[in-house]
């Protein structure tokens, strides 16, 4: 099974060590073998990548631009560079000044190459142009299966299609 992840970044009032419980619960339930799909992206992407790692999985990393780690330092560098070590490659081109486009199209990406897609998200609009939100409705207009854990309210929820019963996947909640 192919998985995918969109997710927050840097927000206010999440509790990480919630969200990975919540990304682990769906991983150890998918059919295998289970390939993931991600940006590692600090935030949602790497806690997705380390647990898909931590269940023996299988990881894609999507590459936006050709100098991504500029948008990282610290730990969520390190942790960057390790997962990067442990996953086959996807190198996108970027948009010459428009970086928000690549990462755009990186989510993007993630969700063509899924069969569900997990969003970390506080249901609210997109901030700026390819956010969280714009890959969700991406998601539900092509009716990829969706797995929506709201790190704010502390819920999970899935898209009602047809392919995520057909995946053994909870129906919406």
């Amino acid at each position: 099974m192919r998985v995918g992840i969109t997710g927050h970044q840097k927000r206010d009032g999440i509790e990480w060590g919630w969200v990975r419980s919540q990304i682990d619960l769906v991983v150890t339930g998918l059919p295998r073998p289970v390939i993931g799909y991600t940006s590692l992206a600090v935030g949602a992407d790497q806690v997705f990548a380390s647990s898909l790692l931590d269940h023996g999985a299988n990881l894609t990393a999507v590459i936006p631009i050709p100098n991504y780690e500029a948008f990282f330092d610290g730990e969520g560098l390190n942790l960057y560079r390790s997962l990067l070590n442990k996953a086959d490659q996807v190198q996108l081109p970027g948009n010459e000044g428009d970086d928000q486009e690549a990462f755009f199209r990186a989510g993007l990406y993630v969700a063509k190459h899924s069969d569900l897609v997990i969003a970390v998200w506080d249901e609210q609009e997109a901030k700026g142009h390819g956010g969280t939100a714009d890959v969700v409705r991406y998601c539900e207009d092509q009716r990829i299966p969706l797995i929506i854990i709201n790190p704010i309210k502390q819920s999970v929820s899935s898209a009602p299609y047809k392919a995520a019963a057909a995946n053994g996947l909870p129906k919406k909640q």
